[in-house]
């Protein structure tokens, strides 16, 4: 619904040309328009958790920070997959990122479930937040791979967006697109 997408739900739109699920959560909402993050997959999604997380409102750019935890099913097997936004501070994203591994979180289900926490972490590889995740977790991107940067799209200098995973999965690589549609279409 944001004006600048012509009111459009693009998330719901980009699943139904795809003949995806879609589940979807607005960690802003303006009026009528809101925005926040969508996970698309085209086996079913059965939404686990849609919340706040802890926020610094001292931040460089105070808003809300949410994260959208879903469960996809491949036939029997379910998978979660939480996607979140971190805020700008360095101590706003440490607490979110320990909410995020934490009882209320994913801490009940990290040793015995598949997990893909993913998103824009706002941090690059070894910071105390990162390092937290990847003590519990696998990131599918090496340390110094600058190949796998991701910001700023039009000359990316830095990698702050992350996938981590439980080892129920093997990497076998990950890869950045890299073409004129993702330059325009994010700032990541």
């Amino acid at each position: 619904g944001r004006l600048r997408s012509r009111g459009e739900d693009q998330a719901s739109a980009i699943a139904e040309q795809l003949g995806y699920h879609v589940t979807f959560l607005a960690t802003i909402t303006r009026g009528v328009e809101r925005y926040g993050h969508a996970v698309l997959s085209r086996w079913p999604i059965k939404t686990v958790k849609v919340a706040e997380l802890p926020t610094n409102s001292y931040s460089i750019w105070p808003e809300p920070r949410g994260a959208l935890w879903s469960r996809i099913y491949f036939g029997n097997m379910p998978v979660n997959v939480l996607t979140t936004h971190l805020g700008l501070s360095a101590k706003e994203r440490l607490a979110q990122m320990q909410a995020l591994l934490g009882r209320e979180w994913l801490g009940p289900v990290l040793d015995d479930q598949p997990i893909v926490l993913c998103g824009d972490f706002n941090l690059p590889p070894g910071t105390a937040p990162y390092r937290l995740a990847a003590d519990r977790l696998c990131d599918v991107a090496s340390e110094e791979d600058e190949a796998l940067y991701t910001f700023i799209s039009t000359r990316p200098f830095a990698r702050i967006d992350h996938i981590f995973v439980s080892d129920h999965f093997t990497v076998e690589r990950a890869t950045v697109i890299r073409n004129y549609l993702t330059r325009v279409s994010s700032d990541h």
